[in-house]
């Protein structure tokens, strides 16, 4: 290209010269130097200098044209889209359409002289004008201009189809590569074929000129068999086209290493999506490596690409649970793209967006969520930004971003700001869907999903159902038409949807939505084992948590060893991405055996669990410490449970101590898991009668509650109320009967309120407060207060009996006790005051920390694994083996990431 350059350079100055004494005869050099000049400029990334080389031509060939039109306005219109296509590169579309539309309308009008002249570059024009129009997600508007020129092409090569043919192939290349971006995938199949068929036969007779085209129709094709899940097609057709630009990269590298690290992206992103780790990486690694030797030559052209790969290799990277090396390729990455930026906004500020968004999506995974959100407010203030000047092409990132930002949001428990950036989304892609339902409806699927797991979270299940009803009803009529693409995303509803009838105790509904999802990711499993198999066991995992949550031990206890078999089969190929679901399934399956009062199997499997969690928190803390403290919390239940009063407060004082450094960093994550530990060791300490140190700790937890419920009282209204009634029992306990009423008069009208809206769960913490306060009204005076309390409490406990009678005759005998000895108490002065409750076994049955959704869906959509913390329900006194885990069943699709657009989705004319 420098060689190149400075011919043309050399030669314009030549023409410039001699045009100073002969215009006439010698503009036309000048133009012809120039528009080779600005050919030149454009694959150097010189692209202020090539605008203003073609600049200067189009003003050269319309002063000639005005006078001698025949002659050069086909230069006019070959310049115009020359110029088109280097507004495209740069992302002015608009000036870029414009460009187009002149030179279309030139060429057609001298094709009405001269046809079989000028027709070809009406083809040629519409082919770009349609590539431009489907960058602006236009893509009714692309088909019919690409459906015209496919036409052109077909009817010129039915006289000539030596000089033709291949025109007709490139169309349908990119007609493919439209129906692919509108999900019309057996459309795109069709055309793609028959455009490789047509490369094939002509390579057959010139193998030079057309094998570069096979390989791009290849990759396409790879893609299409990507998106269907036809991975082992996709693999043939990738790894055909490699074999193919290895060995002509061998004897032409200029030509063709390019487009062979182009094919390792795509083969790396297969990799990825098969969760074939070690080979993704090692796909983008031998892409990086070639790109990184092109850009030293060419730095303008290549380093955008080198840039690409590391999102890519840290996209992998962050996968594999590296953390550091995935940081290290989006920080590196990020820095090419900024300094790209400032040079050429129009086309990196885009790309600096994407690496901040998946810089937000690892800083998230990593718990660093401050660091998160500002990535994300940056990538999405750019991506607003370039929105209001392009909204056809940029109002999707802003959605993307909005939606990833939602779920960064809910992590922190800002349920509220999460709901309106959810509906935000929501609604820019219900408008995009409007327009183009086949690329859209699938992500508006996506986000009301999403919105539903959230509704969920702030108990607005009918909401949430609603959410998930909707969602489940358009992927089941996308995968009508495409059971390939869309049968993961319905199985994924469905996994959603049953954990969100779970909660509102609809269990039989519940069972019957994980059975139909996992029915059909056993049947997916069956044909492509490396991607499904982990949602198989991730789904007969959270079946087995139902059967926990039903007291069905001996299903739940097969459901975990069958998840876990499979965890740990595939945790010895890929230990990075599936140890951490090993120990969690340890986890839930110690809690069956500790149900089952099979205490030394549940010890072995918690210790297990902590001992995977241990080595996976020194490499990378931020991340495996809280399950390392909550393991802690469940190893700590069960040594109280085996009067083990030491070993027990040992772990829960370790789980404090994490969870108190972890909540000065993510106060809003940590906070609820370090008020949940206290309540835990308060336990713990009163049984050591270390009464201080457990008072202590209920008052802490109480602040922390208190302090949260200001800013979220739906969630931590119940646990402000829970925490006062620990702290009642407490002050009861230790005879101090004026603070322990004080206590539990203020945790009353809490449970009331929400036994209104929830009478299965919180009657009984009304009947138990009660019971206390009438405890706690231990004079004469109160007795009529006392008995009001008591016989409140007796009449609740009466009306449960009558449905579970097993579960509330021990708290029926126990009032009846208390009411007696204050009819003795009446009777005959100076008799001891009524029982003082013991510690009350309240909680609701254990649940078990289900597995996070699975993610699956359109390309835009790749979700990573993000898990949702889990922790004991605070509102008891006394943390047994019937600890309620903060189950996190639903938390909905994971953040988006982008793996950035190196990706072969189609080559222009």
């Amino acid at each position: 290209m420098t060689e190149a350059r400075q011919a043309f350079e050399e030669a314009l100055k030549t023409y410039q010269d001699l045009a100073q004494n002969n215009p006439e005869a010698y503009l036309p050099g000048v133009a012809i130097a120039l528009n080779n000049l600005g050919v030149v400029y454009r694959p150097q990334g010189q692209m202020d200098e090539a605008r203003k080389a073609f600049e200067d031509v189009l003003k050269i060939y319309r002063n000639l044209a005005q006078r001698y039109p025949g002659t050069y306005l086909s230069d006019v219109a070959m310049t115009l889209n020359n110029l088109g296509a280097l507004h495209s590169d740069q992302n002015r579309r608009d000036e870029a359409r414009k460009a187009f539309e002149e030179a279309l309308k030139t060429y057609r009008d001298l094709a009405q002289n001269d046809p079989d002249t000028i027709v070809p570059f009406v083809g040629m024009t519409l082919n770009n004008l349609g590539l431009l129009l489907r960058d602006q997600n236009w893509m009714d508007e692309a088909r019919k201009v690409h459906d015209e020129a496919l036409k052109i092409f077909r009817d010129l090569a039915l006289k000539n189809p030596e000089a033709n043919l291949a025109y007709v192939a490139k169309t349908l290349h990119n007609l493919g590569d439209l129906d692919i971006g509108q999900n019309r995938m057996d459309e795109a199949r069709l055309v793609l074929e028959e455009a490789l068929r047509i490369f094939r036969d002509s390579a057959q007779k010139n193998p030079d000129t057309y094998f570069l085209d096979i390989t791009r129709t290849l990759n396409s094709v790879g893609i299409l068999d990507r998106e269907q899940n036809r991975m082992d097609e996709a693999r043939k057709v990738f790894e055909e086209a490699l074999e193919t630009l290895r060995a002509l990269a061998q004897s032409s590298p200029d030509t063709y290493l390019a487009d062979l690290a182009k094919t390792f992206n795509n083969l790396g992103t297969l990799n990825g999506a098969e969760k074939r780790m070690d080979e993704a990486r090692k796909a983008f690694e031998e892409a990086l490596k070639t790109f990184r030797a092109l850009a030293q030559k060419n730095p303008e052209t290549y380093l955008p690409y080198v840039a690409g790969t590391l999102n890519n290799l840290g996209a992998v990277h962050s996968t594999q649970n590296r953390k550091d090396d995935a940081r290290k390729a989006y920080e590196e990455a990020l820095t090419i793209r900024r300094g790209l930026a400032e040079k050429n906004p129009s086309i990196h500020l885009p790309l600096v967006a994407t690496t901040l968004h998946n810089l937000a999506v690892l800083y998230s995974d990593q718990n660093q969520k401050e660091d998160a959100r500002k990535a994300y407010e940056e990538a999405l203030s750019i991506r607003r930004g370039l929105a209001e000047k392009n909204p056809d092409t940029y109002l999707p990132f802003v959605a993307t971003t909005l939606h990833n930002l939602a779920a960064l949001y809910r992590d922190q428990n800002r349920k509220d700001d999460a709901r309106k950036a959810y509906e935000e989304a929501l609604s820019i892609r219900r408008g995009l869907a409007e327009k183009n339902p086949d690329t859209y409806l699938p992500i508006v699927a996506t986000t009301r999903h999403n919105l539903a797991a959230l509704q969920s979270d702030q108990n607005r299940k009918d909401e949430a159902r609603k959410a998930y009803e909707e969602a489940l009803t358009i992927r089941r009529t996308l995968a009508q038409k495409n059971p390939d693409t869309y049968l993961p995303g319905v199985a994924m509803t469905l996994h959603n949807l049953a954990a969100l009838y779970s909660d509102q105790g609809r269990s039989d509904e519940a069972h019957k939505a994980y059975e139909e999802a996992l029915t059909i990711l056993r049947t997916l499993a069956q044909k492509n084992p490396d991607t499904y198999l982990p949602e198989v066991a991730a789904t007969v995992h959270n079946l087995a948590a139902l059967h926990l949550s039903q007291n069905r031990m001996d299903d739940a206890r097969d459901g975990f060893k069958e998840a876990l078999k499979i965890f740990r089969a595939l945790a010895q190929k890929n230990p990075d991405t599936y140890l951490p679901r090993v120990a969690m399934t340890l986890g839930n399956l110690g809690i069956v055996h500790s149900g089952q009062n099979l205490s030394d199997e549940a010890r072995q499997a918690f210790e297990e669990a902590l001992t995977i969690f241990r080595a996976l928190a020194q490499k990378n803390p931020d991340t495996y410490l809280p399950d390392v403290a909550m393991t802690l919390n469940r190893l700590g239940i069960l040594h109280d449970r085996q009067k083990r009063t030491d070993e027990a407060r040992q772990a829960f004082e370790e789980a404090r101590t994490i969870f108190h450094t972890l909540a000065q960093k993510n106060p809003d994550t940590n906070l609820p898991l370090l008020a949940t530990t206290l309540n835990n060791l308060l336990n713990v300490y009163r049984l050591l009668d270390r009464m201080d140190e457990a008072r202590k700790a209920a008052e802490d937890a109480l602040d922390t509650f208190r302090s949260l419920a200001q800013k979220n009282p739906v969630t931590y209204l119940p646990d402000v109320a829970g925490a006062l009634y620990n702290l009642g029992i407490l002050h009861a306990l230790q005879n101090r009967m004026d603070e322990a009423r004080k206590a539990c008069e203020e945790a009353l009208p809490l449970f009331r309120t929400l036994a209104q809206k929830n009478p299965d769960g919180y009657l009984p913490a009304v009947a138990e407060t009660l019971n206390i306060l009438g405890a706690a009204y231990d004079t004469p005076l109160h007795r009529l207060a006392a008995r009001r309390a008591f016989e409140e409490a007796l009449a609740i406990f009466e009306g449960l009996a009558k449905r579970d009678p097993q579960k509330y005759e021990p708290n029926i005998e126990r009032l009846k006790r208390n009411l007696n000895a204050l009819n003795e108490e009446e009777n005959e002065q100076g008799k001891s005051p009524s029982e003082v409750p013991a510690p009350v076994q309240r909680a609701p049955p254990a649940r078990a920390q289900a597995l996070p959704d699975f993610g699956c869906g359109p390309s835009e959509d790749h979700l990573p694994v993000t898990r949702r913390g889990c922790g004991c329900r605070s509102s008891r006194l006394r943390a047994t083996a019937g600890l309620a885990w903060r189950s996190s069943a639903a938390p909905g699709e994971k953040p988006l990431t982008e793996t950035s657009a190196v990706g072969l989705l189609g080559f222009d004319l």
